[in-house]
């Protein structure tokens, strides 16, 4: 009787165990036709050159299409423009839901040199994950990887981009609602005109983990009941 209820004890535990991470219903946000009244624009620069960029929804080019494209058009001087692209078609409220962990994923074409970033607006201040140089000319799929709060720092301003790590997204109970979107730097040392595209944009709240949590958790549990036995 004794190891029968050991045996459910443990089994009880490891289920635990394996649980983890899985208890909070995920939600996702996604896009890949990006609809022009579902996001807006807007522009920080940082130096002396002209900058007109503009974004709009294309039916030419995607992952399939349609897409945004963004165009910039650089005068001469040299210039840092920072591009914020926010979802405007739903929001995430920490008060109605257990926020522990995100996960973003988008396709992007353009130059090699563009830096990207994830981002969250909250209380009239914008947060961004670590920049990231896209590396590649060609489409590339990107991922945040699972990020929490303080993988966010608040941007502060197009030169760098300038952001302060201390300040973070409050994602508690007592948490303001928040949109999400794409952040897309790059630096113009002279006049240029270059083309970004965005398409296949998901937001995963609370993500699934990885099937590899949920094996250990079962092989452990197989291994003790067989040593029980």
């Amino acid at each position: 009787m004794k190891k029968d209820r050991l045996r459910f004890r443990v089994g009880a535990v490891l289920i635990g165990i394996a649980a983890v991470g899985i208890s909070q219903a995920t939600v996702v946000i996604s896009d890949s036709t990006f609809a022009n009244a579902n996001w807006s624009l807007s522009v920080l620069t940082s130096g002396s050159a002209t900058a007109n960029v503009t974004a709009t929804q294309t039916g030419f080019f995607g992952n399939p299409a349609p897409s945004r494209r963004q165009n910039n058009t650089i005068g001469s001087g040299g210039v840092e423009v920072l591009a914020a692209h926010q979802y405007l078609a739903a929001t995430i409220d920490p008060g109605s839901l257990t926020l522990n962990e995100m996960r973003f994923t988008m396709d992007l074409t353009g130059a090699a040199t563009t830096q990207y970033s994830f981002a969250i607006w909250q209380n009239g201040l914008l947060y961004a994950t670590p920049f990231v140089t896209k590396g590649s000319s060609s489409q590339v799929t990107f991922s945040s990887g699972v990020v929490s709060a303080l993988d966010f720092a608040e941007v502060l301003g197009a030169g760098g981009p300038s952001v302060n790590t201390m300040s973070n997204p409050e994602w508690g109970p007592t948490g303001a609602a928040f949109s999400v979107g794409i952040l897309l730097y790059n630096n113009y040392p002279s006049s240029a005109s270059t083309l970004h595209t965005m398409d296949n944009f998901v937001v995963e709240v609370n993500p699934v983990p990885e099937p590899s949590l949920v094996l250990v958790g079962g092989l452990a549990l197989a291994a003790i009941r067989r040593r029980m036995r």
